[in-house]
Protein backbone atom coordinates (compact mmCIF):
# COMPACT_ATOMS: atom_id res chain seq x y z
CA UNK A 1 0.00 0.00 0.00
CA UNK A 2 2.81 2.41 0.88
CA UNK A 3 4.46 1.80 -2.46
CA UNK A 4 1.32 3.07 -4.26
CA UNK A 5 1.05 6.33 -2.25
CA UNK A 6 3.23 9.21 -3.30
CA UNK A 7 3.88 12.58 -1.71
CA UNK A 8 2.24 14.25 -4.68
CA UNK A 9 -0.89 12.13 -4.26
CA UNK A 10 -1.08 12.99 -0.55
CA UNK A 11 -0.66 16.70 -1.30
CA UNK A 12 -3.41 16.60 -3.93
CA UNK A 13 -5.70 14.70 -1.58
CA UNK A 14 -5.23 17.16 1.30
CA UNK A 15 -5.47 20.19 -1.00
CA UNK A 16 -8.77 18.81 -2.28
CA UNK A 17 -10.07 18.29 1.29
CA UNK A 18 -8.94 21.77 2.34
CA UNK A 19 -10.62 23.31 -0.69
CA UNK A 20 -13.84 21.42 0.09
CA UNK A 21 -13.68 22.62 3.72
CA UNK A 22 -13.14 26.23 2.60
CA UNK A 23 -16.13 26.00 0.27
CA UNK A 24 -18.31 24.61 3.07
CA UNK A 25 -17.16 27.43 5.38
CA UNK A 26 -18.01 30.04 2.73
CA UNK A 27 -21.46 28.51 2.28
CA UNK A 28 -22.02 28.45 6.05
CA UNK A 29 -20.89 32.06 6.37
CA UNK A 30 -23.34 33.06 3.64
CA UNK A 31 -26.15 31.28 5.47
CA UNK A 32 -25.32 33.16 8.68
CA UNK A 33 -25.20 36.49 6.81
CA UNK A 34 -28.67 35.85 5.43
CA UNK A 35 -30.22 35.23 8.87
CA UNK A 36 -32.32 38.00 10.38
CA UNK A 37 -30.54 40.03 13.07
CA UNK A 38 -30.81 38.79 16.63
CA UNK A 39 -33.01 40.60 19.11
CA UNK A 40 -31.07 42.73 21.57
CA UNK A 41 -30.14 40.85 24.72
CA UNK A 42 -29.43 42.09 28.22
CA UNK A 43 -26.01 41.09 29.53
CA UNK A 44 -24.54 41.60 32.99
CA UNK A 45 -22.56 44.59 31.67
CA UNK A 46 -25.55 46.16 29.87
CA UNK A 47 -26.97 49.55 30.71
CA UNK A 48 -30.74 49.69 30.98
CA UNK A 49 -33.64 51.66 32.37
CA UNK A 50 -37.40 51.60 32.46
CA UNK A 51 -38.77 52.02 28.95
CA UNK A 52 -39.85 55.54 28.09
CA UNK A 53 -43.36 56.13 29.41
CA UNK A 54 -43.27 53.12 31.76
CA UNK A 55 -43.52 53.38 35.53
CA UNK A 56 -42.85 50.55 37.95
CA UNK A 57 -44.07 50.09 41.51
CA UNK A 58 -42.40 47.34 43.49
CA UNK A 59 -41.32 47.32 47.12
CA UNK A 60 -38.50 45.19 48.47
CA UNK A 61 -39.90 41.87 49.68
CA UNK A 62 -42.99 42.01 47.44
CA UNK A 63 -44.02 39.13 45.17
CA UNK A 64 -45.53 41.31 42.47
CA UNK A 65 -44.60 44.36 40.47
CA UNK A 66 -46.95 46.85 38.85
CA UNK A 67 -45.94 48.29 35.48
CA UNK A 68 -47.91 51.21 34.07
CA UNK A 69 -47.83 52.88 30.67
CA UNK A 70 -50.47 55.54 30.21
CA UNK A 71 -53.80 53.96 31.15
CA UNK A 72 -52.49 50.39 30.73
CA UNK A 73 -51.34 48.44 33.77
CA UNK A 74 -49.64 45.06 33.99
CA UNK A 75 -49.35 43.22 37.27
CA UNK A 76 -46.47 40.78 37.15
CA UNK A 77 -45.92 38.05 39.71
CA UNK A 78 -42.23 37.96 40.57
CA UNK A 79 -39.88 36.05 42.81
CA UNK A 80 -39.32 37.90 46.07
CA UNK A 81 -35.60 37.62 45.31
CA UNK A 82 -36.08 39.98 42.32
CA UNK A 83 -38.07 42.62 44.23
CA UNK A 84 -35.07 44.71 45.37
CA UNK A 85 -33.83 44.86 41.79
CA UNK A 86 -37.21 46.05 40.51
CA UNK A 87 -37.49 48.54 43.35
CA UNK A 88 -34.14 49.99 42.25
CA UNK A 89 -35.18 50.11 38.59
CA UNK A 90 -38.36 51.94 39.63
CA UNK A 91 -36.32 55.13 40.05
CA UNK A 92 -36.28 55.51 36.24
CA UNK A 93 -32.52 56.05 36.14
CA UNK A 94 -30.02 54.17 33.97
CA UNK A 95 -28.37 51.22 35.71
CA UNK A 96 -25.61 48.73 34.97
CA UNK A 97 -27.26 45.35 35.24
CA UNK A 98 -24.45 43.96 37.41
CA UNK A 99 -25.03 46.78 39.92
CA UNK A 100 -28.67 45.83 40.53
CA UNK A 101 -29.40 44.17 43.89
CA UNK A 102 -30.08 40.48 43.30
CA UNK A 103 -28.11 37.65 44.90
CA UNK A 104 -28.23 35.42 41.84
CA UNK A 105 -26.50 36.98 38.80
CA UNK A 106 -28.30 34.60 36.42
CA UNK A 107 -31.69 35.55 37.85
CA UNK A 108 -30.74 39.23 37.50
CA UNK A 109 -29.97 38.89 33.78
CA UNK A 110 -32.94 36.62 33.07
CA UNK A 111 -35.47 38.89 34.79
CA UNK A 112 -34.10 41.89 32.89
CA UNK A 113 -34.37 40.02 29.57
CA UNK A 114 -37.98 39.01 30.27
CA UNK A 115 -38.90 42.57 31.23
CA UNK A 116 -37.19 43.98 28.16
CA UNK A 117 -39.12 41.60 25.90
CA UNK A 118 -42.34 42.69 27.61
CA UNK A 119 -41.49 46.31 26.81
CA UNK A 120 -40.94 47.33 30.44
CA UNK A 121 -37.17 47.92 30.19
CA UNK A 122 -34.94 49.17 27.41
CA UNK A 123 -31.23 49.07 26.72
CA UNK A 124 -29.58 52.45 26.79
CA UNK A 125 -28.26 53.58 23.39
CA UNK A 126 -24.53 53.70 23.05
CA UNK A 127 -23.96 50.43 24.92
CA UNK A 128 -20.86 48.78 23.54
CA UNK A 129 -20.59 45.09 24.46
CA UNK A 130 -16.86 45.05 23.75
CA UNK A 131 -16.15 47.42 26.64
Amino acid sequence: LLSKVTVTDLQKHFESRIQQMRQEQLESAEEVRSLPPLEPMVLSRSLLRLAIGVRCKCDVGESRALFTRGADTMTLNIAVTASAMLARLSDGKTHHVDSLPCDDPVERVCVCNVLMRKGCLELVDGFNPST
